[in-house]
């Protein structure tokens, strides 16, 4: 936004964020001293003796609670859907700067609205995802539809966004393609705090969120990186769309033998029952007080 209204350029925002992250740094090695001094000496020397005692008990733990966490086929699929949607979207995000820059190159004559189209992808992110909490679906059943729906619009959008010439179209996909995202991660928030131990909450939501960097790791390495294939920036997004594509047919596989158990199946079946309800309304609070 500043940007677009001239106030800043991009020289002072490199300078912003390389303060900021210098900033972020020094506070972590702040709050890493001051654990250390508040830690008491007894303690540490006790760690160091038991070190090897520890780490076993602390794997056998992990294991427990992770076991625990994903418990059902339900929480999983939904988590392995946040897991390589949010590395997809990391992935779009990191480099659609890249795109519109060489879109721009071709278009000379082009406003640049790079800023402001953030701007209204972020405002609109948030209105989507507070809006839906109102909507109560049966899950359980369309949920698999639902997202094999959400993964393919979104396949289409990139493979289009990596083809098209016209700025304007290329700054709409985006804006649409980052609603669906946000949309869908709310729904998966909601669904795994709703079926979840709530004493797992935080293990889930950052275990997720730990695979998803993991596999954006991995597919940077793979698309983008010199140590791998090095595909131009059209290219990526087209690999981009290609993976939520092949996502969308697990789901649509899934979602059909759903409704093949369930079938012939009542209109009223896709709404949430009175029982789901209350555990949606939990599920809010919980993530709320999170």
């Amino acid at each position: 936004l500043f940007l677009w209204l001239g106030i800043t350029d991009y020289t002072v925002h490199a300078y912003v964020s390389l303060t900021a992250s210098i900033a972020t740094v020094l506070l972590v090695l702040f709050i890493c001293l001051l654990r250390k001094v508040w830690l008491k000496p007894r303690t540490m020397h006790r760690r160091t003796e038991n070190d090897a005692k520890f780490s076993i008990h602390f794997l056998t733990v992990l294991f427990y609670r992770l076991k625990k966490c994903y418990h059902s086929i339900f929480v999983i699929k939904w988590s392995i859907f946040w897991a390589i949607s949010t590395c997809g979207y990391l992935q779009v995000v990191n480099y659609i700067q890249l795109l519109w820059s060489k879109l721009q190159d071709k278009n000379d004559n082009s406003t640049v609205y790079n800023g402001i189209t953030e701007a209204v992808n972020a405002l609109l992110g948030a209105g989507v995802a507070f809006a839906v909490q109102y909507v109560h679906l049966n899950w359980a059943l369309i949920g698999d539809m639902y997202l094999f729906m959400i993964s393919i619009v979104q396949a289409i959008f990139l493979i289009t966004l990596s083809q098209t010439l016209q700025m304007t179209i290329a700054y709409i996909l985006y804006i649409l393609y980052c609603l669906l995202y946000q949309t869908s991660i709310t729904v998966c928030t909601y669904l795994i705090a709703t079926h979840a131990p709530k004493r797992y909450h935080a293990l889930a939501f950052g275990s997720n969120t730990f695979i998803a960097l993991l596999l954006q790791t991995v597919l940077t390495l793979i698309v983008a990186d010199s140590n791998g294939f090095a595909l131009d920036i059209s290219s990526q997004f087209n690999v981009y769309g290609i993976l939520h594509g092949t996502v969308s047919v697990f789901y649509l596989i899934s979602g059909i033998v759903i409704l093949a158990k369930h079938w012939p199946i009542n209109w009223n079946a896709f709404l949430e029952t009175d029982e789901e309800l209350n555990e949606s309304k939990n599920a809010n609070e919980a993530i709320t007080a999170a």
